[in-house]
């Protein structure tokens, strides 16, 4: 093939970031997909989630080699009785929320390896990591606002890093904004400003944003 042709082919296919038409995706895309039906707990009542909870709890409690007392006895066998009432096998339950544990503790680092790499465009609130002259030039944008340091942050897989050379100004951490750029795959830890103080944060992801637009 003459280089010419080359040149053609190359002219035709790669087709650079910028030109890419942004993907408008939701917070769920960035985590594995997952069905929460699987969850041990889908569908009981708050009075069965507390019963089951409680078993979990005390089963936890015996593995770790703890006497239980008489009354976590009783209380144990209260729970399973409430439980069998209804219809539901509380020991079996138990067992599948302790295996269920590590599944779920993993799905929060798991990312979404089918957008690494495409533009994409994702609402969000802004977590500061740096700000010049006023101007935010890196955040981690998270889906929901009002973060603070006393409460768990997201799982790392819904956590993006924002480079924002231009720089953001935003009236505030309530203010909702959109991203778009490039996804990367970037797990990082870092020091983030909440709305009551810095803390450490693990996060998944990394953009270079292309805009950065307020709702």
């Amino acid at each position: 093939m003459s280089r010419f042709l080359i040149a053609i082919v190359f002219a035709v296919f790669a087709v650079p970031a910028a030109a890419q038409v942004a993907a408008d995706i939701e917070w769920q895309d960035l985590a594995p997909s997952f069905d929460v039906r699987e969850n041990p707990f889908y569908g009981l009542s708050l009075r069965e989630s507390i019963l089951l909870g409680k078993l979990v709890e005390l089963e936890q409690a015996e593995g770790e080699g703890l006497t239980l007392s008489p009354f976590e006895r009783r209380g144990r066998d209260l729970a399973l009785k409430a439980l069998d009432s209804v219809g539901l096998e509380g020991a079996s339950l138990a067992q599948r929320v302790l295996a269920f544990d590590p599944l779920l503790e993993a799905s929060r680092t798991e990312t979404a390896t089918a957008l690494e790499g495409r533009v994409v465009r994702i609402a969000g609130f802004i977590l500061p990591i740096e700000v010049e002259k006023q101007r935010i030039t890196r955040f981690v944008l998270v889906p929901f606002a009002g973060a603070c340091v006393h409460t768990p942050p997201p799982p790392p897989n819904q956590m993006v890093v924002v480079r924002a050379p231009a720089g953001v100004v935003v009236r505030g951490p309530f203010e909702a904004i959109t991203v778009t750029g490039v996804l990367e795959i970037a797990p990082e830890a870092q020091t983030v400003i909440f709305t009551d103080g810095v803390a450490a944060i693990d996060t998944g992801y990394a953009m270079e944003a292309n805009a950065v637009e307020l709702l």
